[in-house]
């Protein structure tokens, strides 16, 4: 396995479910940052349940009665009520702290090490800084601009968007409401808060390539977030350029595949890259319980997967520009659009909370 991060480890427990031993190699050092939050949909609960690591995951987490969206004077746009998620598709709506999340997939994990090449014959070749390393399968989870991926001549550079984002987790004010998630949508940018657990909330904010500082205007919106950005240690606030890759159906060559970023890497507009990622794992562990761990149930997990993460990487590259739309026409475009009632937007997108994994379990049950 080369990648510890949340698509990694989730595929590690599905691999040693099927009793292979398992190697997880992490290029990053022990004590390595996990700042950010997720906002993980019933799919995400229902891969963790097969993985064994639910409980773990639920008692590090938050329930989330719904997500509103308001505009930057702070006029309720829009409220997505998710108080029947458990009752209709299985698992609550839930915000979980990114570290939490990894703690409740622990798995062994070699740290340090980076995978620079990998080479596919009779068996599975790894090189690193340390020298080669043999195996019978190979799964790369080591992100948007992977390494494994690369050696397969899948291609790895991802697409430049224009947008970069800032991340933090921040203290949660008395007065926040914890069961609910709130998207923030400015002229020309986005953000939002999430509550997560320990009384933190994770918040983000969104702006053009070549701004590398929070923009002054922030300070004046209306509503947590302003507070919640000073409230947060500026050397602990994560930034990054936003990233994504056109969809691909090959994932794999031989007895190596893919899962979470290095597979199918997408924007952040729909929050699903760490649900996607804890999908992959779950199918891959029904595969192969199936075909047994290998060729076999590596192209056929691949061929399951491919045409929902696609989907999800084009919706997500659809709706990302139109929290950054800039204009007065076409704010008010926006909040129109946002003021439709859930009954008729949720039937759109309810495929999105209902996985395509069937019901296997770590317990074979």
């Amino acid at each position: 396995m080369v990648g510890g991060a949340i698509g990694g480890l989730a595929a590690a427990r599905a691999l040693a479910a099927c009793e292979a031993e398992v190697t997880v190699l992490e290029r990053r050092p022990e004590g390595a940052g996990e700042g950010a939050g997720l906002l993980l949909y019933p799919p995400a609960g229902h891969a963790l349940e097969r993985l064994g690591a639910l409980e773990a995951f639920e008692r590090g987490s938050v329930v989330l009665a719904g997500i509103q969206t308001f505009d930057h004077r702070g006029r309720l746009l829009y409220h997505f009520d998710a108080t029947g998620f458990a009752a209709k598709y299985g698992h609550p709506l839930r915000g979980v702290n990114r570290g939490d999340l990894l703690a409740a997939l622990e798995f062994e994990t070699r740290r340090g090490i980076t995978v620079t090449d990998v080479k596919v014959a009779d068996e599975v070749r790894a090189r690193t800084e340390q020298g080669w390393l043999t195996a019978d399968v190979l799964v790369g989870a080591d992100g948007i601009r992977s390494r494994v991926r690369e050696a397969l001549g899948l291609g790895a550079e991802p697409r430049r968007t224009g947008w970069v984002a800032w991340r933090g987790v921040a203290p949660a004010p008395p007065d926040l409401d914890r069961t609910l998630a709130a998207v923030v949508v400015g002229r020309g940018r986005h953000g939002g808060w999430l509550p997560v657990a320990g009384d933190r909330v994770y918040w983000f904010l969104t702006g053009d390539a070549g701004e590398t500082r929070i923009p002054a205007e922030v300070e004046k919106w209306a509503g947590p977030l302003p507070g919640l950005i000073a409230s947060t240690d500026p050397g602990v606030v994560l930034f990054n350029e936003l990233l994504d890759r056109d969809p691909d159906s090959r994932w794999g060559r031989g007895a190596v595949t893919l899962v979470g970023d290095a597979a199918h890497a997408m924007l952040p507009s729909m929050a699903q890259g760490a649900n996607q990622a804890l999908e992959d794992a779950a199918v891959l562990l029904e595969e192969m319980r199936k075909h047994g761990v290998g060729t076999q149930a590596f192209r056929a997990y691949e061929r399951r997967r491919a045409g929902r993460t696609a989907r999800v990487v084009k919706l997500s590259r659809q709706v990302m520009p139109v929290f950054q739309w800039r204009r007065l026409p076409a704010r008010w475009l926006r909040a129109r659009l946002l003021a439709l009632p859930q009954s008729l937007t949720e039937g759109r997108t309810e495929w999105l909370y209902r996985g395509d994994a069937g019901p296997a379990s770590v317990s074979g049950a």
